[in-house]
């Protein structure tokens, strides 16, 4: 998360080099909310000094979840959320 926020904050204009263009956040950010997690997954959902500063960045950066892909691994089934601004469709 720090990467991220550093990157944005150092170079806006390569992160939205104008104001029409958008951004998304794609990858397993290895942190589980209520918000994204189905309830059967309670049990990793993370304290809340360990998501917070992923949700203050989301907000930081008008971040919202734009949706949730789904893919199957070998054990297991990954649902890592999607962010988008405000912009991007919503699925």
């Amino acid at each position: 998360m720090d990467c991220l926020d550093n990157f944005s904050n150092t170079n806006p204009t390569m992160v939205r080099p104008t104001a029409t263009d958008h951004m998304i956040w794609l990858g397993d950010f290895n942190r589980h909310h209520p918000m994204w997690e189905e309830d059967d997954n309670s049990h990793l959902f993370e304290p809340e000094n360990y998501i917070s500063p992923f949700l203050d960045l989301s907000y930081e950066n008008d971040m919202l979840l734009a949706g949730i892909l789904t893919y199957q691994t070998r054990f297991w089934p990954i649902r890592p959320p999607t962010w988008g601004d405000p912009a991007i469709p919503r699925v």
